[in-house]
């Protein structure tokens, strides 16, 4: 989720195509392998997503929170103008850490 499908949202005009696209499109999907190892183990030290830093990739988690996050800012643009909003329904909970499917329990509409 991009700022692209933002402004096609506020202003079609500015990208015709995604902005049909995005007239077809219900939901969006996380997958992940949860097969590799995400050692998240969080507790009060542990930096907020807006406040991570380190060059190795975030815990699962947190790409869900961005994701949730930004797709609930399209939404209310979105839903302003009348247009369809987006489900999220993030794929989780098949094989990886408890904690993804934790984090899919708390921000997703479904879970896949």
């Amino acid at each position: 989720i991009n700022a692209e499908y933002g402004e096609a949202s506020i202003n079609p005009s500015s990208n015709e195509k995604l902005h049909k696209f995005l007239n077809m499109v219900v939901g969006f999907d996380s997958v992940d392998d949860e097969s590799k190892a995400d050692f998240s183990m969080f507790n009060s030290e542990s930096p907020t997503p807006d406040h991570w830093t380190s060059p190795k990739n975030p815990p699962y988690s947190y790409y869900l929170y961005f994701m949730y996050a930004n797709i609930a800012v399209v939404n209310m643009s979105r839903k302003d103008r009348g247009l369809n909003t987006f489900a999220f329904r993030p794929h989780s909970g098949e094989a990886g850490s408890i904690n993804h499917l934790v984090s899919s329990f708390l921000l997703a509409e479904n879970i896949n």
